[in-house]
């Protein structure tokens, strides 16, 4: 398994986490440790943008910790023009 695919497991494991906790501000933290791997394999495999299904995930996970109203899309700036610049 490759350092960008162990990334992308270590993010689904979070995203799991977050599901399975009732602790709202852990919720966050998980999801948010969740992009950060995202964005880390991305950086690996010389990626501009999250791996689609992988970004997919991410948003459904926050719609159902988060409820459907509100929840900001992790697949939203994906691409040219991305606002998100990932720590180096």
């Amino acid at each position: 398994m490759s350092k960008a695919e162990q990334f992308r497991a270590f993010a689904r494991e979070c995203i799991a986490s977050a599901e399975n906790t009732n602790d709202i501000d852990q919720r966050e933290t998980l999801l948010e440790l969740a992009m950060q791997w995202a964005f880390a394999a991305a950086r690996l495999d010389n990626e501009n943008r999250l791996n689609g299904s992988l970004c997919k995930s991410v948003d459904e996970a926050k719609r159902r910790v988060r409820g459907a109203g509100g929840a900001a899309s992790a697949c939203r700036d994906r691409g040219e023009g991305s606002s998100y610049t990932p720590a180096k």
